[in-house]
């Protein structure tokens, strides 16, 4: 069972920090269920400095409501705490797993752990806020009702960028789930998840600030494991919020409508939805905005499913992440808003032509982080010491590595990335000057 002490006593447990980018993790389901300490495992693994803010209690759908935390009447989930315990609390044995108890506790833990577990633990605010992966999937006009949703929503307001995750294949489990039946289809789902979480954090991360544009974040849903038994089974698919066919979005492979995120999802194949939102009004961003998330991750395999026009962004040759397209699935015997999808595939015939690229081709590429550098030196060297790990565990080994390494080590990695940044602050620099002057051949296509 784990034992509570004062909130107040934290700042005697904090024994340093770890050098990766500092993270807060938290979800509405419970700081004691399986899927958020298998997050949380997983972040560690990868290299990121964490500390999880959760509720005391399972405080799903109660969206960006607020209110002060109290005393506890009623145990902790799963008795991890007693009746009486402090409002504000931590695992004494691990002082970095947090809870905050209050009703309907939607933003609060979040809130707890930016404003006051950060300076406690980094001296600093976070780099990034991990909301998830929650126990079922937030789709569409579901966001307006979800706390998973609603943390993110709040950390992205307070200027700390963020991400909400949404798992399918999840139930309400405790964390001792992971230990007592790793073999259990929750156990394995919890894992595959957390992989996943922790490589797009990865990604968006490492592609250097700003990680995200203020007041924005970004909506993630897995679909369920049942036929995508690993973490590397699965591809991205950038998506919007709500169907909406008189929206123009950010273009890809000639068309300017993306599909919904439910419709991705829900669907065959073992795709996980990526949409760009406001994260006060939580609707669905314009063109513009979508395309800078979009460049930040385009070292996911990115890509539409059979049945929506197919995507697949440009990758470096060097990108250790990109990954073949999978074969598409049969045709299914029931699709979702066939009206829709006729008109994809009818727009989709009409692209026999080389298209047009969407981007300047002398567009100056943006600057790498210290960790990617390492990535792209380590990730070779680490498969073919581990040739039977898989897409999640490389990049633990690759978290590792980096944590093993002292300031020294990371130094030509730091350099270097030093040095990208100088170039790409000056090929930026002289790219805008080029466009002031004599113009460029293609414009942004979107305002």
């Amino acid at each position: 069972m784990l034992s509570i002490v004062s909130i107040a006593l934290l700042a005697t447990h904090v024994l340093g920090q770890s050098p990766g980018p500092k993270i807060i993790l938290t979800n509405d389901d419970g700081w004691a269920t399986a899927q958020v300490h298998a997050q949380n495992d997983a972040l560690k693994s990868s290299g990121f400095d964490v500390v999880l803010s959760c509720p005391a209690i399972n405080r799903s759908g109660t969206g960006s409501s607020t209110a002060p935390p109290t005393v506890l009447t009623t145990e902790c989930e799963f008795s991890t705490c007693p009746v009486g315990s402090p409002a504000e609390g931590f695992n004494a044995s691990d002082p970095r797993l947090n809870y905050v108890n209050s009703f309907p506790t939607s933003v609060d833990a979040v809130r707890f752990g930016i404003q006051t577990l950060a300076p406690e633990f980094f001296n600093s605010p976070p780099d990034f806020v991990v909301s998830g992966p929650n126990v079922g999937t937030n789709l569409g006009s579901g966001i307006q009702g979800s706390r998973t949703v609603g943390a993110a929503c709040e950390a992205a307001l307070e200027g700390i960028p963020s991400t909400a995750f949404s798992a399918s294949t999840a139930q309400q489990v405790s964390f001792t789930t992971l230990d007592t039946d790793p073999g259990s289809t929750l156990s394995i789902a919890a894992r595959i998840y957390a992989n996943l979480t922790a490589h797009f954090t990865q990604v968006l991360v490492g592609s250097g600030a700003p990680i995200l544009p203020p007041g924005i974040t970004v909506n993630v849903n897995f679909p369920p494991t049942d036929s995508c038994a690993a973490a590397s089974d699965f591809s991205w698919v950038f998506t919007r919020i709500l169907a909406n066919p008189n929206a123009t979005d950010v273009e890809t492979c000639g068309t300017t409508h993306l599909p919904a995120e439910s419709d991705v999802v829900r669907g065959p194949g073992c795709f996980a939805s990526v949409s760009v939102f406001n994260a006060s009004t939580k609707a669905d961003v314009d063109a513009a905005t979508q395309g800078i998330v979009l460049s930040k991750v385009a070292n996911l395999p990115l890509l539409l499913p059979y049945g929506f026009l197919a995507v697949r962004l440009p990758s470096p040759p060097e990108n250790p992440f990109f990954l073949p397209s999978p074969s598409p699935p049969p045709t299914p015997t029931k699709m979702p808003k066939e009206a829709t999808k006729t008109k994809r595939k009818a727009a989709e015939k009409t692209e026999k032509a080389p298209r047009k690229g969407k981007k300047d081709p002398k567009a100056p590429k943006r600057a790498l982080s210290a960790y990617m550098f390492f990535s792209q030196d380590w990730r070779e060297r680490i498969k073919a010491e581990n040739p039977d790990a898989g897409f999640g565990e490389v990049g633990k080994l690759l978290g590792a590595k980096w944590k093993e390494l002292d300031d020294e080590e990371k130094k030509p990695y730091v350099e270097q990335a030093a040095r990208d940044k100088t170039r790409a602050e000056d090929e930026k620099a002289a790219y805008d000057t080029g466009k002031k002057s004599g113009g460029s051949e293609e414009d942004d296509e979107e305002d």
